[in-house]
């Protein structure tokens, strides 16, 4: 199949038949916004993009839907070194190490990157199993795990704040102590060394490593600019192995593939930029808010897909 065939093959599957750009466009905005998501919070990209383009019945259930996942790795790795170098620099530099530019805390990383290398090629394997609309199904139940547990402690706090009395501010005293103690076993190499493993297994299925991270990252108490660095480099390495087996296994020669990343990427450098620009300006409250919002409307459309 020639190149004006294939690029007709995309006009078929649109929603506006005929229309080959219209795909071009959709795929490209998508993977601007993730860029601009993992710029922001240090994660994102394959969560918005293959949770978006999961999203859209007549990409989920078409061709194309095998080259998402690998466009997704390669432009997510991509974002994630172009991140990464200021900061890797700064971290080589002993004097401009500091709270808002704390470099690459490797003795963080490293528990988290070493099981989630080692269990990457499952949960590839595991992507070759199991059909699409179950997939999307599993990284629904993932997303919105990670959102449940970010909202309890949050829930929990606004009905003991809602009550007001006395007998409430005891209980919430008491609430507020268990919330203190119960992240502890969550801080531990152990609990690095499990959530490093789930990242690593729905990283390699769907490139989506970010929840089991963000978990860790939430319990340790990183700050912003820490839960950016620390999170990003494990999400940005182990894309890269994805892109790497890929290449090996030699399923980054379709044609598709090479059209969405070389169509996407003036929007995604873009994105970079606007996702940069809007982080140096952020609280740290409402950077969680966002991510809790994000995942939390990705999880709700992953779940209605069908």
């Amino acid at each position: 199949m020639d190149v004006p065939q294939k690029l007709q093959v995309l006009g078929k599957i649109s929603w506006f038949m005929g229309q080959a750009q219209e795909a071009q466009l959709v795929v490209g905005l998508v993977m601007a916004f993730s860029a601009f998501a993992q710029a922001l919070t240090g994660f994102g990209f394959a969560v918005v993009a293959v949770g978006a383009m999961s999203t859209m019945p007549w990409l989920l259930h078409s061709e194309l839907f095998n080259v998402i996942t690998p466009v997704a790795a390669t432009l997510g790795a991509m974002v994630g070194f172009i991140l990464l170098i200021p900061f890797a620099v700064a971290g080589s530099d002993g004097d401009n190490v500091n709270e808002d530019n704390p470099g690459l805390e490797w003795d963080q990383i490293l528990p988290l990157l070493i099981p989630c290398t080692v269990l990457t090629p499952v949960g590839m394997q595991l992507n070759n199993m199991v059909d699409p609309l179950l997939a999307t199904r599993v990284l629904a139940a993932l997303i919105m795990g990670f959102v449940v547990y970010k909202l309890v402690p949050t829930v929990t706090d606004a009905l003991h704040k809602h009550n007001g009395d006395a007998t409430g501010a005891v209980v919430a005293s008491t609430a507020d102590d268990a919330d203190d103690a119960a992240p502890s076993p969550l801080q531990s190499r152990t609990a690095a060394i499990i959530l490093g493993s789930a990242a690593g297994i729905f990283g390699g299925a769907f490139d989506v490593q970010g929840p089991p991270l963000c978990v860790f990252g939430d319990a340790a108490g990183w700050s912003p600019a820490r839960f950016r660095n620390n999170v990003l480099a494990v999400v940005c390495l182990n894309s890269a192995l994805v892109v790497a087996i890929d290449a090996v296994q030699g399923t980054l020669g379709d044609f598709y593939y090479c059209y969405f990343c070389l169509t996407s990427l003036p929007g995604v450098l873009l994105g970079v930029v606007a996702g940069q620009y809007a982080s140096s300006r952020i609280d740290p409250g409402l950077f969680k808010n966002l991510v809790l919002v994000m995942c939390l409307g990705l999880g709700l459309q992953l779940l209605t897909v069908s």
